[in-house]
């Protein structure tokens, strides 16, 4: 660093000083200094016009020095330069100090001119070696500065001690109140640990966070997000108490509660809380307080794990990782996080490769879990995944405009799903994504499809993916569950086997469906269960009036009877089954079913069903719609061109 006063050179700077006395152990007063230089004693103390004074003392132990200088011409303090290992030409600056302490050994009447410095850990001091400390005063008018006696002197500040290897929150100021901004007492605590890695304890209680002590990092599009909390050190284990430690945002934030940005961190035995009704939800990311996810893990950080939480109330994702390598999620409780205007899931797998989601539950999420972004070898199993208003489970599915290609090699294992898709979304949804294995799951009492398999329109098709030995099927009289396997799309390589799918949608063809574009095995027909039953057992069905096609003493020469019964019951109407019985083949007649239209009083033909030219007996159906006005017509057409025309009206019932 260049000296700050041009005036002071080498040559000059070596004149200033006619001799220099020997060390003494006190230091000297202006008087005696300008004596021991000149001989003679002074009257005033203005004799000399460059700053004055001594470098009395180092203190090894403290890495301290200390020493005062003046400026004849002012009685203000004046500022001290110091260099080591070198005068100001050759040495390295450290830093400039203030000499404004009370000396009261000064024969001043302004004696602050006084000071004490210690070396902080930037000054580079702190190593166990020696080295050459110059102290030089600085003129406050603008003239000459000079050296101070006795400089320089050698100090050796010891090696700074081990930074802890294990810190309590709590130590480090956090209160755990409910009341308190935690956030930068709890990120102290992170800051003084070894930067080796180590254990943050956190203890029982509540922590609030409305400060962004974490700092800021950024989304892949250069989006700034804030973090309450950052793990940014490898090696750390961040450990609550359990549900007795919990981690909440303060009102209208917006920010992450923690991000990781190290790899080998593991985040355990805690409750995070987003708190979702104090802050802004009610419009999607960027906007309001939304943020991508509450307890996040950075790509440039690997084998994350988060485990034994438990995560809710974000109007965000609970828990994801961006690009992440082994990133591990095991028996955490994700639920009630995300919005339907920005989203979010319990678990978001965005990118990496060999992430693991193991023995969690996700519940009341707007997903319960996705991976998508080119995620590779990811592997979902033993999970709870119910009650989700959107997917249980999303694979893929977004464009390649945000990278989200190239998704292959998925393990989906002995997971349980439940109740989700109410908002019209599959249970399982499998989108231009490759390589996977979808086995042993139980997929039951859902809003739509089992299970999915399709493209997303802009990705290539969905390809070699193994569904085998899972249950999709409806086990409860709702009958919601609207198919059981699905293969959309051109998906192809599709190996479907030792599946059950029962009780699904409407018929045996819901169990599963495969679009003509798609590729699947050839015996996918045998090679599973397919059944359906409905369950009509609690229902009864509304009753349809006979028609007596003797009214006429024609027609009674030619039909003996008509008969309406419950055939089936789908999609909450029943289906009835109407029959007849022929007497004479040379007649014909037909059935019409019409539906009254309340707004003008009229009824619309809805079908034509049944050509009584058949011969001998038949049956047809159709579905009526519940608490709805119909009207049965006859029509024979063997009196042309005068048919015979019998009619009746009924109501149905409301459907169960």
């Amino acid at each position: 660093m260049t000296f700050l006063k041009p005036k002071l050179v080498a040559p000059i700077f070596l004149s200033l000083f006619i001799c220099l006395i020997p060390s003494v152990s006190y230091a000297l007063s202006y008087q005696e200094l300008i004596t021991a230089q000149t001989g003679k004693v002074l009257a005033d103390s203005t004799a000399a016009n460059y700053p004055v004074g001594t470098f009395d003392d180092v203190n090894n132990s403290l890495c301290q020095i200390s020493g005062w200088a003046k400026d004849p011409n002012t009685t203000a303090p004046i500022q001290i330069q110091i260099f080591k290992d070198g005068p100001f030409w050759s040495g390295t600056f450290v830093t400039s100090i203030t000499a404004n302490l009370l000396r009261t050994d000064l024969p001043y009447a302004d004696q602050n001119h006084g000071f004490v410095y210690a070396f902080d850990a930037n000054s580079g001091m702190n190593d166990g070696n020696a080295h050459q400390i110059y102290l030089y005063g600085i003129s406050a008018t603008g003239g000459q500065n000079a050296d101070l006696n006795f400089s320089p002197k050698t100090i050796t500040c010891p090696l700074p001690p081990a930074a802890p290897t294990s810190v309590n929150v709590k130590d480090y100021g956090a209160k755990g109140d409910g009341i308190t901004d935690d956030a930068p007492a709890i990120q102290k605590a992170i800051v003084a640990l070894s930067t080796s890695g180590g254990t943050v304890t956190v203890p029982a209680g509540t922590y609030m966070l409305g400060t962004s002590a974490g700092g800021v990092e950024y989304y892949p599009n250069g989006q700034p997000i804030q973090n309450a909390i950052i793990i940014n050190k490898p090696n750390v284990i961040f450990k609550g108490a359990g549900k007795t430690t919990i981690l909440e945002l303060m009102a209208h934030t917006k920010m992450r509660v923690i991000d990781v940005t190290a790899s080998n961190v593991t985040v355990d035995n805690l409750v995070i809380d987003g708190n979702k009704s104090q802050r802004n939800g009610s419009v999607g990311w960027p906007n309001g307080d939304v943020v991508d996810g509450l307890l996040v893990g950075d790509q440039v950080a690997n084998h994350i794990t988060f485990q034994n939480c438990e995560v809710r109330n974000g109007i965000e994702s609970g828990m994801g990782f961006w690009k992440s390598d082994d990133a591990t999620v095991q028996n955490c409780f994700s639920h009630d996080n995300g919005i339907p205007q920005a989203g979010g899931s319990g678990l978001d797998f965005s990118g990496g490769a060999r992430a693991i989601a193991r023995g969690n539950t996700f519940t009341n999420n707007t997903s319960g879990l996705w991976s998508a972004f080119g995620s590779q070898n990811v592997t979902i199993q033993n999970n709870t995944i119910k009650n989700n208003s959107q997917e249980g489970i999303v694979i893929g599915g977004f464009t390649v405009m945000n990278g989200a290609g190239n998704n292959s090699g998925f393990t989906i294992s002995g997971n349980t799903l439940s109740g989700n898709g109410a908002a019209g979304f599959d249970t399982v949804s499998i989108a231009s994504s490759n390589n996977g294995t979808i086995s042993n799951n139980t997929i039951v009492n859902n809003a739509n499809d089992s299970i999915a398999i399709t493209d997303d329109g802009v990705n290539p098709p969905s390809t070699n993916w193994i569904i085998d030995g899972n249950t999709c099927s409806n086990t409860d009289s709702t009958g919601t569950q609207q198919w059981g396997i699905r293969i959309l799309g051109k998906s192809t390589g599709i190996i479907l086997k030792n599946n059950t799918c029962q009780n699904n949608g409407q018929s045996v063809a819901d169990q599963i469906d495969i679009a003509p574009t798609a590729s699947v095995n050839s015996d996918w027909q045998t090679a599973n269960t397919l059944t359906f039953a409905a369950n009509n057992s609690q229902i009864t069905a509304p009753t349809l009036p006979s028609l007596d096609l003797r009214q006429s003493s024609t027609a009674k020469t030619n039909f003996s009877g008509f008969t309406a019964t419950p055939a089936d019951f789908l999609k909450g109407f029943w289906k009835y089954a109407f029959s007849w019985n022929r007497v004479k083949s040379s007649r014909q007649g037909y059935i019409y079913v019409s539906q009254l239209n309340p707004s003008d009083g009229l009824y619309y033909i809805k079908a034509k069903f049944l050509n009584l030219s058949s011969i001998g007996n038949a049956t047809s159906d159709y579905v009526f719609l519940p608490n709805t006005v119909y009207r049965l017509s006859f029509y024979s057409t063997y009196t042309t061109p005068n048919p015979v025309i019998l009619r009746t009206t009924f109501t149905t019932a409301n459907s169960p």
